[in-house]
């Protein structure tokens, strides 16, 4: 493939009508077995006549691609992004989908939730609701060990329960927030102090736990239970208050620690550095085709994707997009594009002028060329987008009544100007933390569109702990957020609902108090028609009032060496699956 640079339209066109499919298909190889039929010449005598018939039948070649058989063996060694730390406390809510995490093989969830929506069984084998979906039943899986050959149990479910949903847990909006185990009856009062018991959760026998919840929620398993259970044995004995805050401590190195019932165990390691992993032959699941994983940190972008020209890492769980058209040239590595629900955008102090003025809100959705910074700066995976629901199942999309247009824009800030809500004189910051180039330039080119159009800005980096200095001040004026929240809606819409405010800062209570009736009724129903109406409504409402401006939804691209083999899916990219799923990894083998 010639390099050139790809845009948007282009890139998308070749990976959504398969041409790169079947580009990096042609290099794959293939073992043939030809079978030649002998010719044969058949001499025919017709009685009765002079007549000799002679036949000639044709040589017959036959082609038959024989796939080799998987062979079990090999250590598979993954890219492990630095920033993404050991702490139990966020895989034990969030999970992990990134192949080159050591916790997407140490660890699994009760259930697995499908790029779709749907929802299949982990550790628990099924599960009852009763008819308002206020009562969940959960049966656990028999037989299923922890990594030292102690049984998992309800017991374990139970625990986690209580250490997650405790005072001082580090994600206090993770599982506790409402759709997730804060529905739970009685952990609002566990989560306070007052009581030691959570009343709605009930252990019936060592396979059986029963949730009575405050209110009904559909989805609930399927937003409360991707999460990793805590093995009691083990954790019961460390404080809370001792890890809460150590993302990146020593402790997370300890092998019980990172106890786990998935299909790969710790050995070894380094946080930030490395972890060996080895197979777990009393997986439930079955004994995992390879030896082992070794999770390593390769450094920076560029030396990842040398590392990954060489062969000595098989994947990039994220090409930025200033990499992608290098990593399409690398002869033994396919790309994947995907939607991974993620969508950033702009948010305002709008406790304060100007930002507490509509109109000058619209007025920066109006002043910024979404389309312009997703084909140059993300070099096409990225797109336009104004819905606050970050899947394409749920989107409304209708919603672009504030795009580009610079003039208006302008329009709304005279207007403003006019009724003394705006200072076109005044200089505002524009914050973020993220500390990637792509960032860096975004931020520049949004301050640029802005400033065009009379909104004089300049932008700061912050680490996290600065920024929560400046948030805590409310000195803030414009800052650049992110948002990761799943195929199902209803855990995006906890978010826009908060009690802290995000990201309504102040604007449109009204608004926010509507929507978090409509997000209500949203839980209550498992009518997919019903609940999209609930949640299009509640989309118009968050842009008729626009507390934040929606800027884009990101692809994702991951790159993956062609020796990755998915047992039983000869038609995986890498770990992933034709739908985009990631296959478990005690079915990944190595290719020869």
């Amino acid at each position: 493939m010639s390099a050139k640079q790809l845009s948007r339209r282009s890139f998308l066109q070749m990976v959504g009508g398969g041409a790169l499919a079947a580009l990096l298909a042609s290099c794959q190889p293939k073992v043939v077995e030809k079978v030649v039929k002998e010719t044969v010449e058949v001499e025919k005598l017709v009685k009765e006549t002079v007549e000799v018939e002679k036949v000639v039948r044709e040589t017959v070649v036959v082609e038959k691609e024989v796939t080799p058989s998987p062979k079990r063996g090999g250590v598979m060694t993954l890219n492990w992004r630095e920033e993404e730390h050991l702490h139990r406390g966020s895989a034990g809510w969030r999970g992990r989908t990134e192949p080159g995490h050591p916790h997407a093989h140490m660890l699994e969830g009760l259930v697995w939730v499908n790029l779709d929506g749907t929802v299949e069984p982990r550790l628990a084998e099924s599960w009852d609701v009763s008819p308002d979906a206020s009562v969940f039943t959960l049966h656990l899986r028999k037989g299923v060990k922890w990594h030292d050959g102690e049984d998992f149990d309800a017991d374990d479910l139970a625990f986690t329960v209580y250490w997650s949903c405790s005072a001082d847990n580090l994600y206090p909006h993770g599982p506790y927030i409402e759709s997730r185990l804060g529905a739970v009856k009685g952990v609002t009062e566990y989560h306070a102090g007052e009581t030691d018991k959570i009343e709605g959760m009930e252990v019936l026998d060592k396979h059986t736990v029963r949730f009575t919840l405050t209110k009904s929620v559909a989805p609930w398993v399927a937003n409360a239970w991707a999460i990793s259970p805590l093995p009691e044995h083990i954790y019961k004995d460390i404080p809370r208050s001792s890890i809460s805050e150590e993302f990146y401590g020593e402790i997370w190195e300890d092998p019980r620690m990172q106890m786990g019932t998935g299909p790969f165990k710790w050995v070894s390691g380094r946080v930030k550095e490395y972890a060996k992993l080895e197979r777990f032959d009393d997986y439930w699941g079955g004994k995992p085709m390879l030896d082992g994983i070794d999770c390593r940190n390769f450094g920076a972008l560029d030396t990842q994707l040398i590392a990954l020209e060489k062969g000595e890492n098989f994947n990039l769980d994220e090409v930025a997009g200033q990499y992608i058209n290098a990593v399409l040239q690398i002869p033994h590595v396919v790309v994947q594009i995907r939607n991974i629900f993620y969508q950033r955008g702009l948010r305002t102090n709008n406790t304060k002028t100007p930002w507490s003025d509509l109109r000058v809100r619209k007025a920066i959705s109006h002043a910024i060329d979404r389309k312009t910074i997703c084909e140059t700066i993300f070099n096409g995976l990225g797109s336009p987008h104004y819905s606050m629901m970050a899947s394409p199942a749920w989107e409304r999309t209708d919603l672009d009544y504030y795009s580009y247009d610079p003039e208006k824009a302008k329009e709304l800030l005279a207007e403003a100007e006019k009724d003394g809500t705006f200072d076109p004189d005044q200089e505002y910051e524009i914050h973020y933390y993220y500390p990637d180039v792509e960032t860096r330039d975004l931020m520049a080119a949004v301050a640029d569109m802005l400033s065009k159009v009379g909104i004089k800005c300049y932008t700061q980096h912050y680490g996290v702990q600065a920024l929560d200095a400046v948030f805590e001040s409310n000195e803030w004026d414009i800052g650049y957020y992110g948002g990761n929240c799943g195929p199902d809606p209803s855990v995006c819409g906890s978010w826009y609902t908060r009690p802290d405010d995000f990201p309504f800062h102040g604007a449109a209570p009204e608004a926010k108090a509507k929507m978090k009736e409509l997000w209500d009724k949203g839980l209550a129903t498992g009518d997919q028609e019903e609940r999209w109406a609930l949640y299009a409504e509640g989309q118009k409402l968050f842009n008729d009032n626009l507390p934040a401006i929606l800027l884009f939804s990101f692809l994702g691209a991951s790159a993956f060496s062609k020796r990755w083999g998915v047992l039983g899916h000869p038609d995986a990219t890498g770990p992933l699956l034709p739908d985009g799923n990631m296959a478990p990894s005690h079915l990944w083998y190595l290719k020869d």
